[in-house]
């Protein structure tokens, strides 16, 4: 039986992330062990002496303890597996602005460093990286009836792409828009709007009133996603992927509208299991369309939501992975 020792960093979203990928490394037969990266030891890796270390987003890197990856490099037993949900290079997300270029070289020199992208258009920032989408654990996110929402926005409601087509929706459909967020990325967002031409005082003044609250747990996401008429997801680092809470919302049955990827129209039936938009009139042309029509939308969201149960599960993703290893590192 494989040993894996998982490393989790502090963000909420690539926590709920780790723990699906830790499922599907218990659904391949692994023993698994999750540790956060803040209070890992040399001890809890010399001790569980595992096979693996799982890292999303860097995890382990994070930390940027010596001693640990001195360790680490001297010993040819051990695989370290880097699964990137995020473009590798954001340095808003990962505060350390040397931490792509020390892991970059570590990959390099390193022929037991192993690293997994969700977007095949990312492959080439890291040396000897392999393309596995993303996934879900549809199980996960269970619905509980909430107030029916009409359009709703689940992230960070910053970057020019998303604040843009957030004003969009704002001076056409006004404070029928809920955002969900972190409070400080809300607070962010409208002092950007108001540097910006975007919204006038009065639809701004709209806008502070779309925010809700943080969502933290699946059951909070899926309860949202599940009872919103449109839920409104607008990529952001993805240049070519499904993103993760694209999976979220269909996992939690619920109707999606989203910006088109290359992706998106490879693996989606579009019209049937998803919408997407690729400009701003024709996003607010589905809005509208499926505001009125709510039925046909339930119907695109069950459909899309079985799909989601068919491929798109962390078990299969993680088995891809060990299949990899397997073949490069003679795992048994």
């Amino acid at each position: 039986m494989l040993k894996v020792l998982i490393v989790v960093n502090n963000r909420q979203k690539d926590k709920l992330i780790t723990k699906g990928f830790a499922s599907g490394f218990r659904k391949n037969g692994c023993f698994v062990k999750l540790l956060e990266f803040k209070d890992i030891k040399i001890e809890d890796i010399t001790k569980f002496k595992p096979d693996i270390i799982f890292n999303y987003n860097y995890g382990i890197f994070e930390s940027l303890n010596k001693s640990i990856l001195e360790y680490l490099q001297g010993n040819d037993k051990i695989k370290i597996v880097n699964y990137f949900g995020d473009n590798p290079q954001n340095k808003t997300l990962f505060k350390n602005k040397k931490l792509y270029e020390k892991y970059k070289t570590l990959s390099d020199s390193n022929r037991n460093i192993y690293s997994f992208i969700w977007d095949k258009k990312y492959l080439t920032n890291i040396p000897n990286a392999k393309f596995v989408p993303l996934a879900v654990n549809y199980k996960k996110y269970r619905t509980e009836e909430v107030p029916i929402l009409d359009i709703s926005f689940i992230g960070s409601p910053i970057g020019e792409t998303r604040q843009r087509l957030l004003s969009i929706i704002i001076k056409n459909f006004g404070n029928k828009l809920n955002i969900f967020c972190e409070e400080n990325d809300f607070l962010n967002s409208i002092d950007r709007l108001q540097k910006s031409s975007l919204l006038n005082e009065e639809e701004l003044e709209i806008y502070k009133k779309s925010y809700k609250k943080f969502l933290s747990t699946e059951n909070e996401i899926a309860s949202i996603c599940a009872y919103s008429k449109v839920n409104i997801n607008i990529t952001n680092q993805e240049k070519s992927a499904t993103n993760y809470h694209l999976l979220e919302i269909l996992a939690s049955r619920g109707f999606v509208i989203t910006n088109e990827t290359d992706d998106i129209k490879k693996n989606f039936i579009i019209g049937k299991e998803l919408e997407t938009f690729t400009n701003e009139d024709e996003l607010i042309d589905k809005i509208s369309f499926y505001l009125k029509n709510i039925t046909i939308a339930q119907k695109i969201a069950t459909i899309g939501f079985a799909g989601i149960v068919k491929s798109y599960s962390f078990t299969a993703r993680v088995k891809t992975m060990l299949d990899i290893l397997k073949q490069s590192a003679n795992i048994v």
